[in-house]
């Protein structure tokens, strides 16, 4: 598979991310008729359960963003596993989700050894 695709954040000039479906629908015919992307991150957050509903319709792989933004210092009693296990729970019946990231801009969790594959 060749991945074309990019990051997509949800929100609009003039309306942030009350983004009425139908420019959802519109963004989304666009990505994949226009642009001919296979692959999207989500940018930062999850986004409307409409915009997963339509990855799944025009066959477009996600890499869907855990909730969280820039460089986060959690807490032992904060544990970034949790926020991920709730996400992953909210979208695990989507075909079009191929992976869950902890995000390109966090620093890791204290006490949580990162590896690599």
């Amino acid at each position: 598979m060749v991945i074309h695709g990019g990051n997509r954040h949800q929100e609009y000039p003039w309306l942030g991310d009350a983004i009425p479906k139908w420019i959802t629908l519109m963004d989304f015919t666009d990505i994949k008729e226009n642009l001919n992307y296979n692959f999207m991150r989500t940018a930062h957050y999850p986004n409307d359960k409409y915009v997963y509903n339509l990855t799944d319709k025009f066959g477009i792989v996600i890499d869907e963003e855990s909730p969280s933004i820039k460089n986060q210092d959690f807490s032992p009693e904060v544990s970034a596993a949790d926020d991920e296990r709730d996400d992953t729970g909210a979208t695990v019946n989507h075909p079009s989700i191929m992976f869950w990231s902890m995000g390109n801009e966090n620093q890791p969790c204290r006490g949580l050894q990162v590896h690599s594959i």
